[in-house]
């Protein structure tokens, strides 16, 4: 076996694929805190799609990465230029198969491999942290017709990145809730470690009694995430419990533009009690948050759902959709969790006219914080790097 690669402080090499960092979502938190994670024992070098502001990122997501601490490199900015040009919304993905070509060129043999993008073929068995098993819908069974396995191989995406469903397969796979393992076993087939997102604080500790008898409602502002519906049913609730406002904290792209402008309107109609919080930084956030009683989500089928972590962090009560991740962020008990617009009324004014419940689900709650905190991530991560880089035998 070859000695290990070693970076100029005589440490270990990680080649750590991301095609960017700048958008605060919980995929690319997670990414940030990785990074965190191993920048200490790891010479750490970072191949993003596009240019990154470490500054930006620690703004962003807590973190305190700084230039010399991990090495970024970026593809040349006249492929960049081409590529999205040619492809618009579709150069997440194109580009994060040229960052998997570009990882076969650069690797040395005792690299270790990682990744925060979902399914990653790195050209050998590494780590890679999976949000959501997206590239199922491209998979072909081993089978089917040979000609359907054929064709399934020679895509353009297939092509430009190498990728074979059976490396993929190999690596060691982490997942962000039990619920996203099920689905990559359903998928493929393999095996999964759960490792939930960090959330950063510290948020505003305000007295139950001294904060706001109202809700806050976090994430991007797209139409997967049923802010539409988070209104509706607080506009019921409101009916017994007219005290009740809502404030949606959010962030808006060039993608979900009309989604925006629709909700925007609906605020507007509703400005009596619902206001419309975007772009925000961390702790201003945080400030909104911990000074509220109550949270609420709207998505169904959340592979985590990192704003759901966030409130119940900042102490408040959260309601979600009976499906997904998030429900092992607020655990088993039905009074949180709601099936349908009607469901999630009900549960919400038992809560709010009985301070008993309130009490019960503020303590199960805040027993369930330290599942999610960034300290007991990076440990994980840390763990799981070492155990993998021992098993392909890429040792000290």
């Amino acid at each position: 076996m070859s000695a290990p690669s070693r970076g100029p402080a005589g440490r270990q090499r990680v080649l750590f694929l991301q095609p960017e960092l700048g958008r605060p979502a919980g995929g690319y938190a997670v990414a940030a805190w990785m990074l965190e994670a191993l920048k200490g024992e790891y010479d750490v070098t970072l191949l993003s799609w596009r240019p990154v502001d470490l500054n930006a990122v620690n703004r962003l997501f807590g973190t305190r990465l700084r230039n010399g601490e991990i090495t970024v490199r970026t593809v040349p900015g006249t492929l960049r230029r081409v590529v999205d040009g040619l492809l618009d919304d579709e150069w997440r993905f194109y580009g994060y198969c040229i960052l998997m070509r570009w990882c076969r060129w650069l690797r040395r043999p005792d690299d270790i491999l990682v990744s925060a993008s979902n399914e990653t073929d790195f050209g050998a068995p590494g780590v890679q942290y999976v949000h959501f098993p997206y590239q199922c819908r491209n998979w072909t069974s081993q089978q089917a017709p040979w000609f359907m396995r054929l064709a399934a191989r020679v895509r353009p995406w297939r092509l430009i990145s190498g990728f074979s469903f059976p490396a993929m397969a190999g690596n060691t796979t982490l997942v962000n809730s039990n619920w996203t393992a099920a689905r990559v076993r359903e998928a493929y087939g393999i095996e999964c470690q759960t490792v939930y997102p960090p959330v950063w604080g510290p948020f505003v500790d305000t007295p139950w009694p001294s904060r706001e008898a109202g809700f806050v409602s976090i994430g991007r502002l797209s139409e997967e995430k049923r802010f539409e519906v988070v209104i509706n049913v607080l506009k019921m609730v409101r009916t017994q419990f007219p005290e009740v406002h809502l404030h949606i904290v959010g962030f808006s792209d060039a993608y979900t533009k009309e989604y925006c402008n629709n909700l925007r309107q609906t605020v507007r109609e509703n400005a009596a009690w619902v206001s419309l919080e975007e772009n925000l930084d961390r702790q201003q956030l945080h400030d909104i948050v911990g000074r509220h009683r109550y949270g609420i989500h709207g998505m169904p089928n959340e592979h985590f759902g990192i704003a759901v972590a966030e409130m119940v962090a900042a102490g408040c009560v959260v309601f979600v959709p009976d499906s997904g991740g998030q429900v092992e962020i607020v655990g088993p008990d039905p009074r949180l969790r709601y099936r349908g617009d009607v469901e999630a009324r009900d549960r919400i004014l038992d809560v709010l006219a009985n301070r008993g419940t309130q009490t019960a689900l503020r303590q199960l709650l805040a027993a369930r914080k330290d599942l999610f905190t960034a300290e007991r991530f990076m440990a994980h991560i840390r763990d799981v790097v070492r155990d993998h880089a021992q098993a392909v035998g890429h040792v000290r």
